[in-house]
């Protein structure tokens, strides 16, 4: 089975959270693993500023699932 990194190889993951504090939990997540050589990791407080650097448009919208059932 193919470990985790190689599964996602040239990767970016952003984190967008609500808080200084949730931002500084992940900074340092992010820190201890930046010598994973195929995914980077960043937190942001801001969606467009994330959705920037992942190179994703600013007018696209992310669907998220809903906890409804749908019959």
């Amino acid at each position: 089975m193919k470990s985790y990194a190689e599964n996602f190889q040239s990767s970016r993951f952003a984190w967008v959270v609500g808080s200084a504090a949730d931002y500084a939990i992940v900074h340092r997540w992010s820190a201890t693993t930046r010598l994973d050589a195929h995914v980077e990791r960043r937190p942001f407080r801001d969606m467009m500023k994330a959705k920037e650097w992942l190179g994703i448009p600013g007018d696209y919208e992310i669907r998220y699932p809903t906890d409804e059932k749908t019959d």
